[in-house]
């Protein structure tokens, strides 16, 4: 009987903590993680269904790497950042070892489920439009308040 009751709570506990898995950030991390070691499978299983349509896309580019871009690949290791859950969505940012820069991944519930709401697509575009932004540009003085300037030109008259 001692068997059967142990049996019985070690599924509960894996059951618990299965559960556990599946917040939101888990679920970010895990997306990240297998997106940046080329575990498109992974990936595929904790996105949506259009997400997972793109990484299909991703996997057959993935094909023609090199094995070394691929053994690098799976040695990058993601550090999670800040988050926010929003009702049935959310966004995290992480940075993998491979690139300085903060990436934000974005969830959806569906069907009672954190998904990976990833758009390879917008976030180049969005990339694009912060690159091509106009800078500030300082304000200029209107032409009335610039002083008058007065050129001598060679045989002594002026301008």
């Amino acid at each position: 009987m001692k068997k059967l009751s142990s049996i019985i709570l070690l599924f509960a506990a894996m059951f618990f903590s299965s559960c556990a898995k599946d917040s939101a950030e888990s679920v970010a991390e895990r997306f990240a993680v297998a997106y940046h070691n080329m575990d498109f499978g992974t990936a595929k299983s904790l996105a949506t269904e259009n997400s997972a349509k793109q990484l299909d896309l991703f996997a057959q580019m993935a094909e023609s790497i090199p094995s070394e871009a691929k053994e690098d690949a799976r040695k990058v290791i993601v550090t999670m950042g800040k988050g926010q859950e929003n009702g049935d969505k959310a966004s995290y940012f992480y940075t993998p070892s491979d690139n300085p820069v903060p990436q934000k991944i974005n969830l959806v519930k569906v069907k009672g489920e954190w998904k990976v709401e990833w758009n390879k697509d917008k976030e180049i575009e969005d990339a694009k439009k912060a690159l091509n932004a106009p800078a500030a540009q300082p304000a200029q003085p209107a032409q009335a308040d610039q002083p008058g300037v007065e050129v001598k030109i060679g045989d002594g008259t002026t301008e």
